[in-house]
């Protein structure tokens, strides 16, 4: 395997990894599981795009989707960033905001992510691969939130749930509260049906 083909399958590896881990991945740490899930998905986007740079530097060239979405991300990007810069707390506004969804740092690391994703995956095939895994895993995270439901919890016999309580809740979930993940598996869902939709002949 080329050098540059590594760098580029190196990528979509890491965004294959991201699509598994993202309804399923906690870390059982007492700072809380957002911070647990930010800090591990940022590393692996940061590597992301670090494969896929030393792709483009191996290559000589970039290729990039000039998409509305892209440049409307860019538009937010710019007006959350001028929010951060005038804010009474820049730093505080950029890495430590709570919640989460409100750090800079957030939307940042998200908007490479899209960028990444639709620069690495160049076929509908390895699109409809990272869709059907993030699918699979949130299936997953569906059926044990079922099993918490009615009273099991897959965290019960784990040695942390002493010191961490809250993984033996009945609305515990990687995801965030019962409410998001109700949203987060409704779009998973919807995915699922227009992926069986669309595989029918018209």
């Amino acid at each position: 395997m080329e050098t540059t083909n590594r760098f580029e399958y190196m990528s979509k590896i890491i965004l294959y990894i991201i699509a598994a881990m993202l309804p399923l991945w906690f870390l059982p740490l007492t700072l809380g599981v957002e911070f647990g899930r930010e800090v591990t998905f940022s590393i692996l986007i940061i590597l992301g795009l670090i494969s896929w740079l030393l792709y483009v530097l191996k290559a000589g060239e970039i290729r990039f989707w000039h998409s509305p979405i892209l440049w409307a991300g860019a538009l937010v990007f710019l007006a959350f960033g001028a929010s951060t810069i005038f804010s009474k707390a820049p730093w505080v506004s950029a890495f430590l905001a709570d919640p989460v969804a409100e750090r800079f740092f957030t939307l940042l690391v998200g908007l490479v992510l899209m960028a990444l994703s639709s620069s690495v995956f160049r076929s509908a095939d390895e699109i409809r691969r990272a869709v059907l895994i993030l699918i699979f895993s949130g299936g997953v995270s569906g059926i044990l939130s079922l099993l918490q439901f009615f009273g099991w919890s897959p965290y019960q016999f784990s040695f942390l749930t002493g010191r961490l309580p809250f993984l033996g809740g009945v609305d515990f979930n990687a995801v965030g509260t019962s409410q998001a993940q109700l949203l987060f598996l409704t779009v998973l869902f919807m995915a699922a049906l227009g992926m069986i939709v669309g595989q029918k002949d018209p």
